[in-house]
């Protein structure tokens, strides 16, 4: 994957939306027009996953409609069963996502000692 080779570090898991190794979690297509975006997982206070719904951003395909929640690029959205919530320690904002197996990104969360979060 792109970041890999960048930060030195294999994934623990990636897929076309975003990236995790044991210190960052990168999502790609977070910044218009292809900007990428990394968190350390220092700076993670918690991640929730909620049902796919109208409420917790199921058609929000990029960006915000409250200026709180902040998704990258994912076409398939409309279509996946769940939606990802980090809050990121001392701020307001959140990043909302999507992943191409909720399965394997929960297992690679659980193996870094990472607890997901129900809303």
């Amino acid at each position: 994957m792109s970041g890999s080779w960048r930060s030195g570090q294999e994934p623990v898991y990636a897929d076309g939306l975003m990236e995790l190794t044991v210190s960052t979690i990168r999502f790609h297509r977070y910044y218009f027009p292809f900007g990428s975006k990394t968190v350390p997982l220092s700076q993670v206070e918690r991640i929730e996953v909620r049902p796919a719904r109208l409420g917790t951003g199921r058609w929000r395909v990029w960006g915000t409609s409250d200026f709180i929640t902040w998704f990258p690029l994912d076409w398939s959205r409309p279509w996946r069963k769940s939606i990802f919530m980090l809050h990121p320690k001392d701020k307001v904002c959140r990043i909302g996502f999507t992943v191409e197996n909720e399965d394997l990104f929960r297992q690679a969360l659980e193996g870094l000692g990472i607890t997901v979060w129900p809303a």
